[in-house]
């Protein structure tokens, strides 16, 4: 007999109860009702988000603790002995239907890329950033490009369909960016075909996903994960649960916020803001931010945080160019306004490209560093070429930059420039080394 029937029968058949031991016995049950849909609802869900609801219940209702713990037990010796088998099948090469399959026969693949060495195809990357940094716009931006073909930054861009998941501006204000954009690269914004460029504002993220499912899109953009999101932003269990959804989707792209400077922080630390899981359960992640430059332009620098498929990239300097009513992105060195973002090794690389020739104690004041830091650093970039020692100034050494970080470095190589993938990367190279092409005869080697 169950609980409920029990309380039922008390009810019923006690008339010498008063009234208020019935509505105790009532509230009772009202409780054991609501613990017992609780425990039904969690018993699939992820353990961290079971562990934190049991806990909340438990202090919520500690006159009922020890009917929690056995419920509970109930329905995971239940859920434990109706699990379904999974199957082994050894030809296999993906898993189905709860099959387990043999590893080494999965075909083996290099990581694949929706941009070129920027983008990881079926997987979530994540570009997060203060507010004002421009995150919106480079989203949008990058939304045309994989719509169009267009490169990116020298970057080959597959082309493909884009669903633009907006939860913070209108339609009216992201095409006013549209027409700025597509002017800014030459597009007519009606060249493309109606399912090229996807936009929608739902109300809620999850409850979104499975339509997203329904449609096959090759970049799918969310903007933003804490304007999406309908639970806690620093719940374990709520961000768990929605990143297994987004696993589904194939090439993500998130955009996020990142959490307020405390006293001790520093700015190159910084994470997404809210529960370490963002940040744990994105493959490709970029740090965005940004100073205001000179005659309407965006200064920005976008930082590699963290990879899965490879080593983290050299920073990007980016310039936002919003004159002549258009938008244009245009890659530039970064500078000594972002040595807060940087790490030591490109706080003295910047330092140097400005200064020319340094001491140490130069580069140290020039990028704000402590004088040992720079020293240690300095000597472990010198061993790798980076940079050089390029005369004395009294006991100290002088240093410069190494030939793979000057400008003006010529480079010989031999290629049939009629393909079209190694005019991308010619292409690529000029713009990555700030370099020209220049006649075979006037190269002095």
């Amino acid at each position: 007999m169950s609980d409920g029937v029990k309380i039922e029968q008390d009810l019923q058949h006690k008339p010498w109860l008063d009234e208020a031991a019935k509505r105790r016995i009532e509230k009772d049950k009202e409780i054991r009702d609501e613990i017992d849909e609780a425990l039904s609802l969690i018993k699939d869900k992820h353990p961290a988000f079971r562990d934190e609801i049991l806990d909340q219940m438990r202090n919520e209702n500690p006159n009922h603790v020890y009917y929690i713990d056995e419920e509970w037990e109930k329905r995971r010796k239940s859920s434990t002995s109706n699990k379904r088998n999974f199957n082994f099948n050894i030809n296999s090469t993906t898993p189905v239907n709860n099959e387990y399959i043999f590893l080494p026969r999965v075909p083996l693949t290099e990581p694949q890329f929706l941009i070129e060495d920027f983008l990881t195809s079926d997987c979530i990357n994540l570009v997060y950033g203060n507010g004002g940094m421009g995150k919106s716009y480079l989203a949008l931006y990058i939304a045309v490009l994989v719509a169009s073909g267009k490169s990116f930054l020298g970057n080959v861009v597959k082309k493909g369909k884009v669903l633009y998941v907006d939860f913070e501006l209108s339609p009216e204000l992201q095409r006013q960016r549209l027409e700025r954009i597509c002017k800014g690269l030459d597009i007519d914004p009606n060249s493309f075909n109606p399912t090229d460029l996807l936009y929608i504002t739902p109300i809620n993220l999850s409850e979104f996903i499975p339509t997203i499912l329904n449609h096959q899109m090759d970049l799918i953009i969310i903007d933003s994960i804490g304007a999406g999101l309908s639970g806690d932003p620093e719940a374990a269990r709520d961000i768990c649960g929605l990143f297994q959804q987004l696993r589904q989707l194939g090439t993500v792209l998130l955009l996020d916020h990142q959490s307020k400077m405390q006293k001790g922080d520093r700015a190159n630390t910084k994470t997404p803001f809210g529960s370490v899981y963002k940040f744990n359960l994105s493959r490709n992640i970029y740090h965005l931010n940004a100073v205001q430059g000179e005659d309407n332009k965006l200064n920005c620098l976008l930082k590699h945080t963290k990879c899965n498929f490879s080593a983290l990239r050299q920073p990007i300097g980016l310039e936002f160019d919003f004159s002549q009513s258009s938008f244009v992105v245009n890659k530039c060195e970064p500078g000594l306004e972002f040595v807060e973002h940087l790490g030591v090794k490109e706080q003295i690389i910047v330092a140097l490209r400005e200064l020319g020739k340094a001491t140490a104690q130069e580069i140290a004041d020039e990028a704000g560093l402590e004088l040992g830091s720079a020293r240690a650093k300095i000597s472990l970039l010198k061993k790798a070429g980076e940079i050089e020692e390029v005369g004395k100034e009294g006991h100290a050494s002088i240093y410069s930059l190494g030939n793979f970080n000057k400008p003006g470095r010529v480079v010989n190589v031999k290629v049939n420039e009629n393909k079209p993938a190694v005019q991308s990367f010619i292409q690529g190279v000029i713009e990555e080394l700030d370099a020209e092409i220049v006649n075979e005869k006037d190269v002095p080697f």
